[in-house]
């Protein structure tokens, strides 16, 4: 079992009987789909999952040493109570019935579906790549907002000559590292 019993049985006591039942009508009417987890062991998990009642309902369990961490659903019984609903309920019955075998499956299709490296310089190179593009958008942003204050006249006229000297230099090194950012990036 991949949830600790006792956690189990601390949902349904919160949830009352009433919750509890149609819980497990959705867990046995296949009405939960776990889209993502993180699992550890039976005492420490995170489930994220949607839940098809008279609505689709996002559910999300956080689980650490045993203790409920964060535990929420999008539907209108969640929010008027503010606790254990019967979408949570079937996300955490539905996850707990997972055979480990199943567990394991599911794992080894998530990492074959990441993308595949041939070495370790690819690997750099992407991360390099990912870090230049961020650096390029920033910097894009700077020029743009750089522009936009120079060409204001209003900034011109009334901000001091040391605010507006300070500005055009700014500008000057925001292209200077735009160019040597796009420079890097064409020669990858």
């Amino acid at each position: 079992m991949l949830v600790n019993h006792n956690i189990i049985d601390n949902l349904c006591k919160d949830a009352g009987e009433s919750r509890t039942q149609k819980a497990l009508r959705y867990k046995e009417q296949e009405r939960v789909k776990i889209k993502k987890y993180e699992y550890e062991n039976p005492m420490n998990f995170e489930i994220s999952a949607e839940v098809e009642g008279s609505d689709i309902y996002d559910t999300y369990i956080l689980v650490k040493n045993g203790e409920i961490e964060n535990i929420t659903c999008d539907c209108p019984d969640y929010y008027n109570y503010y606790g254990v609903c019967k979408h949570t309920l079937a996300t955490v019955l539905k996850f707990s019935e997972y055979s480990e075998n199943e567990r394991k499956n599911k794992e080894l299709t998530k990492v074959k579906k990441k993308k595949e490296y041939i070495n370790f310089a690819q690997i750099v190179n992407t991360i390099y790549n990912e870090e230049l593009n961020d650096i390029d958008s920033g910097v894009e942003a700077e020029v743009t907002r750089s522009t936009k204050m120079l060409s204001n006249s209003g900034f011109i006229n009334k901000a001091p000559e040391a605010k507006v000297q300070e500005e055009k230099e700014k500008m000057q090194k925001y292209k200077e590292m735009l160019e040597d950012t796009i420079k890097r990036l064409e020669q990858i």
